[in-house]
């Protein structure tokens, strides 16, 4: 007979309230419209449908060059999803980058507070502010640029933590982001 391992509760409850968050962001995220035109929502999906090849439409064709400053990242990413062509995957994408996003604060501030349960508290406080869900109710690239840039910081300081020297963790840090010339500049 197969005995059943023990539930590690450290490790069950920080995923089962990730699980709890995630499907709270993306039913909160969840919609078929816009939700503001006083954003760059649109600025995106207009991109993502001058990537998807409609440069046909003349509209697109004389926008997308001249709004060229927009980081062109986050459109491709909704032209590969087909978030160019439904509101809902758009808003999907959002929130999936969002829900990426807390791991990597989690251990980011897990390393800063110097515990996993101090940064569970501070991935909760982070949860619980209103910015955290705001954002998902616009098409823009905040939770894509806070991935990025949590990931390379996160990468940047286990780098440090683990006495490596500066040349490695600064070039090791460029190496996690190959894009950031293009995603720090322009991602955001």
């Amino acid at each position: 007979m197969l005995l059943a391992a023990p539930l590690n509760l450290r490790r069950v409850a920080p995923a089962a309230g990730l699980a709890l968050v995630a499907v709270l962001m993306f039913a909160f995220a969840w919609q078929d419209k816009l939700a503001s035109f006083g954003d760059d929502s649109v600025s995106y999906l207009v991109l993502a449908n001058y990537f998807a090849g409609s440069s046909g439409n003349a509209f697109a064709a004389q926008w997308a060059p001249y709004h060229s400053h927009f980081p062109p990242l986050f459109p491709a990413l909704l032209w590969l999803t087909g978030g160019a062509s439904d509101y809902r995957v758009a808003y999907t994408l959002v929130a999936a980058l969002a829900v990426l996003a807390l791991p990597l604060i989690h251990r980011y501030s897990s390393l800063e507070l110097g515990s996993p349960r101090a940064g569970l508290a501070a991935t909760a406080i982070f949860v619980l502010l209103p910015t955290a869900w705001i954002t998902l109710k616009g098409v823009m690239s905040e939770s894509l640029y806070l991935c990025v840039t949590m990931a390379c910081v996160l990468h940047y300081e286990t780098r440090l933590a683990q006495r490596e020297p500066h040349e490695t963790a600064t070039s090791g840090c460029a190496e996690s982001a190959t894009t950031l010339p293009w995603s720090i500049s322009m991602v955001r």
